[in-house]
């Protein structure tokens, strides 16, 4: 089963700070969402010397425990400067079980329009089409139409905390293949 993630801990200024992202089970491995600056840097913080972290160079990062999880592979993809995803296989030490993760961050309304947000999500489904093991996609889409486009995908979608702008829903979890994640409400 996978869960909700938040790791809350006292930044340098001495200001408290909380991130989300995905976690695999007991707290195994986690796919953060994309948080601006400095945010996934400051996860990996919260969450201890035990974990590492695998950058894509556009602000989208998976998380996992290298002593609970072997990485078989990652593969950074970029739509600009600050905006695409990564992709990871983690193997489970102890069961064998791979899983697949996806951590996307889609170009803004304000530089592309729907139409292009649209494309950008089809190279990233296309890509994991034919994945067979759990799958988990997060990310921050820029778009509410992400529960109609991940369901024509194949994926069981859901809203993430705290993943709105001036109301609107972008950020969301979607999984397929056995992977699930409870409410996250």
């Amino acid at each position: 089963d996978h869960q909700a993630a938040e790791v809350a801990f006292r930044q340098p200024s001495g200001r408290r700070r909380v991130e989300r992202g995905i976690a695999l089970g007991q707290g195994e491995a986690a796919v953060a969402r994309q948080r601006g600056t400095g945010g996934q840097g400051d996860l990996l913080q919260g969450l201890g010397s035990s974990w590492a972290r695998v950058t894509s160079g556009v602000g989208v990062e998976i998380f996992y425990q290298p002593s609970k999880h072997e990485l078989l592979g990652a593969w950074p993809h970029t739509f600009d400067t600050y905006h695409g995803y990564l992709t990871a296989e983690l193997k489970h030490r102890a069961s064998g079980v791979t899983y697949n993760y996806c951590s996307a961050h889609l170009l803004p309304r304000k530089t592309s329009s729907e139409e292009g947000r649209r494309k950008q999500f089809g190279q990233i489904t296309d890509l994991m089409a034919d994945w067979k093991d759990p799958t988990i996609l997060v990310g921050d889409f820029n778009t509410e139409s992400i529960p109609t486009w991940g369901k024509a995908a194949g994926y069981s979608v859901h809203p993430l905390p705290e993943g709105t702008c001036g109301g609107a829903k972008y950020d969301w979890a979607m999984v397929k293949n056995g992977a699930t994640l409870p409410r996250l409400q």
